[in-house]
């Protein structure tokens, strides 16, 4: 009886400190993407807003003038997890569209792209989808592959009357959120957001 009990106690210690060693892991890796959005709020101002121990830290504040926010997410995906890191700027298009990565398409999450406009771009490795094909008349194409080539790598990004979301995958969260990744980012954001509005 005490050889039964004192093994289960050790599975339970094992299966503890096995939990508390994942959660200090996900503490120091949200720690680090924390520090990285403090210098986005040095360089740009707004604020990195963080509700506790191990919760993911945000970013909210302006770039050029316009409002931004940067958060991520993270799914399980077979054997391995991916983060996306999420971002949506402000921004008023007269033309509702969605730019997506070919490979992102392929994914459940993309749902069903059939009997939909769609127009290749930078060589078919992304697709432009507009409600209607004589829309495609008021972007100009040139000046969105260039705003693209900034931002690339990107899952999606969506672009309303309202504002505009992108959304890019990573599989290293803490290099992805560096200052100079994530101000790439909203640079393109920002071209993006001026040829739509010009």
């Amino acid at each position: 009886m005490f050889g039964w009990t004192l093994t289960f106690t050790a599975v339970l210690a094992l299966i503890f400190f096995t939990l508390l060693g994942l959660l200090w892991v996900r503490k120091l890796q949200f720690d680090a993407v924390h520090q990285n959005f403090l210098d986005l709020e040095d360089n740009f101002g707004g604020q990195v807003i963080r509700a506790g121990f191990a919760v993911r830290p945000r970013y909210s504040g302006n770039f050029k003038g316009q409002r931004v926010s940067i958060t991520f997410t993270k799914e399980g995906r077979g054997r391995g997890r991916r983060y996306y890191i999420t971002i949506t700027m402000q921004a008023h298009s007269r033309v509702n569209f969605s730019i997506m990565a070919t490979g992102w398409m392929q994914t459940p999450e993309a749902g069903s792209r059939s009997n939909r406009s769609m127009t290749p771009l930078k060589e078919g490795k992304y697709m432009l989808e507009v409600q209607k094909k004589r829309q495609l008349k008021k972007l100009d194409l040139k000046r969105l592959e260039e705003a693209i080539a900034v931002m690339d790598p990107f899952a999606y990004v969506l672009m309303a009357n309202s504002g505009m979301l992108l959304e890019r995958p990573s599989v290293n969260i803490v290099e992805d959120t560096r200052f100079g990744a994530l101000s790439r980012l909203l640079e393109g954001m920002h071209r993006l957001k001026e040829m739509v509005e010009g």
